[in-house]
């Protein structure tokens, strides 16, 4: 299958790794919207029916992995029709849905790019199959050829069908989740302007049928809910959230933050404003879906000093998460490491011992991965890339552990493809499973294939999923 990204073979591991362990391995072989979404999904039904797949034989060697010890997988296996996922830089989370043993890529890769095939890099879905090492695409992305939009009586963008149609996406930033329970990949659209001029047609449309649009446009306008990927229908979901505290409007509401709670069986939204997250700049919001309903919240404690784009993740023992690095602050040296207490609604500002990076503050999505890592109960921090003039000791794999209060250096050495050919830049996209105690690094030039590395940080407990 010939790959429908870039045109680049990746020098996938041409490279030294001196400080860190390193082994290589084979890939395995292939194997209308409603009111308010569902409570509970069904099982079996949609175009993940039949995962999780037959586990492959590289999962022992990945089970088999030493501390501080990377795995080479090689590229997935290709999608029989689509071909291969591309990278997309800004976007440093892969979603994992532990019981179909996979996760999620989603999100626009560099800005109006358009594949080889004609399809756009701003709304495509994917799902990496852990099992068997290979990329299921749920949504190819809108075609530049054959575009055949409509609007429908509530005001949304539908097909021929009558399906949902997704407006082209943003960046992914901190703002991809999944939620077991309802089977839905979950995220906030914040639309993009890269793409409009592919698709004439569709300015047409919407310039015809202007009075009668609740959403769709690339300026997003009426109040909506957090957009949703159903598993159970293989269809996308957008619902009309009639209330005051409904957010007004996502449109380009870039390096925003949005997580699913198990616990709570909600959503948080945190969108803030340039490089505040203060109540007067920071909008915060929870979204219950059994409901269909927002409620905007006021936390309480002292907020980071920074804004949007810092990478984040979620803490499922304490119920929290950890939210730092961002690029939009004027904090240059100490810690830029935050903690948000999702039982309170309260910002916590810890006092760590060491520090991540060489000292630099800067871990945004553009340039690191963050996890939170179950079985060593640490916060896993991978700094990959080097910003114009950044020294080198920044780049490394850093671990925070939440009981010391504590940063170490678990490497300073980190595997990067090199860049490009174009304007585009090599990036991390990834996830923690549990079940595998293992780290993935899909580690793909920004419109660009490359292959899955497997890093683990230490053996630790055994971790369930």
């Amino acid at each position: 299958m010939k790959s429908l990204c870039r045109g680049v073979v990746p020098l996938f591991l041409a490279f030294a790794v001196p400080g860190a362990i390193f082994c290589s391995g084979s890939a395995a072989q292939a194997a209308e919207p409603a009111s308010q979404p569902a409570e509970e999904a069904s099982k079996g039904k949609g175009p993940l029916a039949h995962l999780p797949s037959t586990p492959g034989p590289h999962l022992e060697k990945i089970r088999a992995l030493r501390d501080n010890q990377w795995l080479e997988l090689g590229p997935p296996v290709a999608d029989p029709k689509w071909g291969e996922a591309c990278g997309r830089s800004w976007t440093p989370y892969m979603p994992p849905a532990p019981e179909l043993r996979g996760a999620f890529l989603h999100s626009m890769g560099p800005h109006g790019f358009v594949k080889p095939d004609g399809h756009i890099l701003a709304n495509d879905l994917w799902f990496y199959d852990i099992n068997a090492h290979r990329w299921i695409c749920l949504d190819p992305g809108w075609d530049t050829k054959n575009w055949d939009g409509r609007i429908n009586a509530d005001g949304f963008e539908v097909d021929a069908k009558g399906d949902l149609l997704l407006t082209p996406q943003n960046h992914g930033y901190e703002a991809l989740t999944y939620n077991p329970g309802t089977r839905r990949f979950a995220f906030i659209n914040r639309g993009e302007n890269y793409s409009r001029r592919y698709f004439p047609q569709r300015e047409a449309l919407l310039e015809k049928e202007k009075d009668r649009l609740y959403t769709g446009t690339f300026t997003i306008t009426g109040p909506i809910s957090p957009w949703f990927y159903s598993l159970d229908t293989g269809k996308y979901e957008v619902f009309k959230t009639p209330g005051a505290d409904s957010p007004p409007n996502f449109f380009n509401k870039s390096g925003s933050y949005f997580f699913y709670l198990p616990p709570h069986k909600k959503y948080l939204f945190m969108c803030p404003a340039g490089s505040r997250m203060d109540n007067s700049a920071c909008t915060y919001y929870l979204y219950d879906a059994a409901r269909n309903a927002w409620e905007k919240i006021r936390p309480k404690g002292p907020p980071p000093p920074f804004g949007r784009g810092a990478t984040a993740c979620y803490d499922t023992k304490r119920d929290r998460i950890y939210i730092g690095g961002s690029n939009k602050t004027e904090v240059q040296k100490g810690n830029l490491l935050w903690i948000y207490d999702v039982k309170t609604h309260t910002w916590i500002e810890p006092k760590p011992k060491g520090e991540p990076c060489g000292g630099s503050t800067n871990y945004a999505t553009e340039y690191a991965m963050m996890n939170y890592d179950a079985a060593n109960d640490a916060v896993v921090l991978f700094r990959y890339y080097l910003g114009k003039g950044e020294p080198p000791e920044v780049r490394g794999i850093y671990a925070y552990d939440p009981v010391k209060d504590e940063w170490s250096t678990a490497s300073k050495e980190i595997p990067a493809p090199p860049r490009p050919p174009s304007k585009g830049r090599h990036h991390y996209s990834g996830f923690y499973d549990a079940e595998l105690n293992a780290h993935f690094c899909y580690m793909a030039s920004d419109g660009a294939p490359g292959p899955m590395l497997v890093y683990r940080y230490r053996r630790g407990q055994e971790a369930k999923p």
